[in-house]
């Protein structure tokens, strides 16, 4: 195959745009996932490629996939880059670093493609050391992989997964939807570019039947006064002072609806590409 491939790039001029299009085009690279009992007999490890593999989404993809779902993916071409940390987590080492190089900062956790994430050797962003980032010191061909708890933490608790899951239903696409039935299917259109089986829409509307409203939070008994009337108006001051900017994502319980998106976000199908 290699040597095949290697004729042809030779043969159209050394032209890379059409090896790709040699490949991508070819019946190989257009298989499906979906298993076949009789190839699965005679090549159960999958050597001659009769079926695709399945494949995680890397950090990078996946981002821009939940920021696609909530409908606020830039798509706008070149320009300054972004911070991917979250919220106030951006330390003031990475804030000058970029401020020094570029002279203005946008916004941390700006909605444009993590290809134009700022990656700082010596302060690495958390969340992409979490989602196996390749190293910024070495040039390197493959990336591991590993599944630890903070992948799914990242999913069922960042401010920018909330926000999204929040717009999403927001959208007008699914405000348009006239029965729960079709915005069932019009999520799984979305989240999965399939329309979803009997079972699963059965499954839906019972688990958005079945949310329920947090209970209000019990109000402090009387007799203890609140912190902020206890400490002077200097040390308030000072605590306001320190306190780190709201999360884009309100802390307002989440709807139905936003929470049956939200599950639908943390199931495997939403991470691997099929």
């Amino acid at each position: 195959m290699l040597d095949y491939l290697a004729s042809r790039f030779m043969e159209e001029g050394w032209s890379i745009k059409k090896l790709h299009k040699l490949i991508l085009l070819s019946a190989t690279y257009q298989q499906s996932s979906k298993n076949n009992p009789a190839y699965a007999e005679k090549d159960p490890f999958d050597r001659l490629l009769w079926r695709a593999n399945v494949r995680r989404l890397e950090f990078e993809p996946l981002r821009d996939s939940i920021l696609y779902l909530g409908g606020e993916l830039d798509l706008t071409v070149g320009g300054h880059p972004i911070d991917l940390s979250e919220g106030t987590h951006m330390t003031q080492k990475r804030f000058q670093a970029i401020l020094n190089r570029y002279g203005k900062v946008h916004l941390p956790a700006a909605p444009r493609r993590t290809v134009y994430g700022y990656v700082d050797r010596a302060d690495l962003v958390e969340v992409l050391n979490t989602f196996d980032f390749a190293s910024p010191d070495m040039p390197t061909g493959k990336r591991y992989e590993t599944t630890v708890p903070q992948q799914a933490l990242f999913l069922m608790n960042s401010p920018l997964v909330i926000e999204q899951v929040r717009n999403v239903v927001e959208r007008k696409e699914f405000k348009q939807q006239k029965t729960d039935e079709d915005r069932v299917r019009y999520l799984y259109e979305l989240f999965f570019q399939r329309r979803p089986t009997q079972e699963e829409v059965r499954d839906g509307l019972e688990f958005v039947t079945a949310h329920h409203e947090p209970e209000k939070p019990v109000a402090a008994a009387s007799g203890f006064q609140p912190v902020a009337n206890v400490i002077g108006q200097g040390n308030k001051r000072k605590q306001q002072f320190n306190q780190p900017a709201p999360s884009r994502a309100s802390r307002k319980p989440l709807t139905g609806w936003q929470e049956y998106a939200h599950a639908l976000l943390l199931t495997n199908e939403a991470s691997f590409v099929n």
